[in-house]
């Protein structure tokens, strides 16, 4: 277990300094399931296309993704431009406690008297208006 630990790290070190991702750990197996996985309830089930692919990647690049993680979150966090309502891909932050946040904001508005307007932006389908033909060839043709 040593060997694999001490592999990894030269790994992950080597990744960070020269500011590369290995191109052998970039390759996912792509699966998609049938079972509960609709991009939106209520569509088609026959149609492969209204379905959420699972794409599995390596150990190993699951490991370098969560340490680079682990340097790049406390640094984000300390920035003066740093939201501190960002919720998404933080611990103990979630859509939960967004949720609180603004009807917190709200229901005190609302006793002090001042006008709230509210404003949601779905932007859940966002990826399914790229042009997956275009998204393809330009990460195909950018140099590793």
């Amino acid at each position: 277990m040593l060997t694999i630990a001490v592999i990894i790290y030269r790994l992950a070190n080597l990744s960070f300094h020269e500011g590369k991702f290995p191109v052998c750990f970039k390759t996912a197996e792509v699966h998609v399931l049938y079972v509960q996985l609709l991009k939106k309830s209520g569509t088609d089930q026959g149609d492969p296309a209204n379905f959420r692919p699972i794409s599995n990647l390596s150990t190993i690049s699951k490991v370098l993704e969560r340490l680079a993680l682990a340097q790049l979150r406390p640094h984000l966090s300390s920035l003066v431009n740093f939201c501190p309502f960002q919720s998404g891909y933080r611990t103990g932050h979630s859509t939960e406690t967004a949720l609180l946040e603004l009807l917190n904001d709200v229901y005190t508005a609302g006793d002090d008297r001042r006008c709230t307007v509210v404003i949601g932006l779905d932007i859940s389908a966002a990826f399914d208006t790229i042009s997956h033909t275009t998204l393809l060839h330009r990460l195909h043709a950018t140099p590793n």
